[in-house]
């Protein structure tokens, strides 16, 4: 009679942590399973990530319409004062964006900012995310500066025209 009621406890006991052993291995594939599309989610996301900030203006979180307008606005206000400076040996050259035709690609700074940390796996793309959270990712506005060297060049050639003088023998 001992036996048996031992070996039904056993069975019990079996029983228990089969169903507790299935529930925990339920809950962890659920999990891995969640924060695999959370991960997709976030790849095919239309807003950039937290702390992607261009020249300044934090635009994470805004889609691409939203950061276009929230950069172009701070253009107009920082980018207009901007200069072009050009050393020759004799002189300097000043030329503001406007006369040295140097206007900033927004779209480019927008594409590339929606599409930082979205290349490589979903897990890849969560550690992004995350890290984004943590500290800001900084894009240059340098690097979207479209400087039209030829123009320039055509501006450097017209002032070198304007200074040269005939040479004049000298005279006692």
């Amino acid at each position: 009679k001992g036996g048996i009621l031992i070996n039904m406890h056993n069975r019990k006991s079996r029983k228990i942590l089969l169903i507790a052993g299935v529930s925990v291995a339920a809950a962890v594939l659920l999990a891995l399973f969640g924060i695999f599309f959370w991960g997709v989610s976030l790849k095919n996301g239309d807003t950039v990530f937290p702390n992607v900030c261009v020249s300044g203006v934090n635009i994470g979180g805004m889609n691409a319409q939203e950061a276009a307008v929230a950069l172009e606005d701070n253009f107009e206000k920082t980018h207009a004062n901007r200069t072009l400076t050009v050393q020759l040996p004799d002189r300097k050259l000043v030329f503001d964006p406007e006369m040295a035709n140097s206007p900033l690609d927004t779209e480019a700074m927008v594409s590339q900012a929606m599409s930082y940390g979205r290349d490589g796996s979903a897990l890849q793309v969560l550690k992004t995310y995350i890290s984004c959270k943590i500290s800001a990712y900084i894009l240059d506005m340098e690097d979207f500066l479209q400087v039209d060297t030829v123009y320039i060049w055509e501006l450097i050639d017209k002032t070198a025209a304007d200074v040269v003088r005939d040479m004049v023998q000298s005279e006692i």
